[in-house]
């Protein structure tokens, strides 16, 4: 394991949602992924700057690149950290030096709103 991976999170994929023979909207299958991350909580300066409010818990966790959730829209992702549902507003990929795609991450940045 990596240094700097210390815990577990589950990152949550909901599918896309769809309407059934009735008319009826249906949600999609949700799809939990536990993965070692490494976390990184903002402080009340980083949330002042990005327009946030002081009711706001801003969080960002580093993953190891995963293909299904290197695709995945935001706004099908949330993140289950201290027993706790953040909404994912960023995901990044990070490369290794020079481009090397060998050694890949994901950036999630979550909020959660009290």
């Amino acid at each position: 394991m990596p240094q700097g991976l210390d815990r577990i999170i589950t990152v949550r994929v909901q599918a896309e949602g769809m309407r059934n023979e009735h008319g009826e909207f249906v949600e999609g299958a949700v799809t939990p992924i536990r993965v070692w991350a490494s976390r990184r909580d903002r402080d009340l300066t980083d949330i002042a700057e990005e327009g946030g409010t002081r009711g706001e818990a801003r969080r960002d966790w580093r993953i190891r690149w995963r293909a299904d959730l290197a695709g995945a829209a935001t706004s099908s992702l949330a993140v289950e950290d201290d027993r706790l549902e953040w909404t994912v507003d960023k995901l990044v990929e990070v490369t290794g030096r020079n481009g090397e795609l060998r050694r890949r991450w994901l950036d999630i940045q979550g909020r959660y709103t009290t």
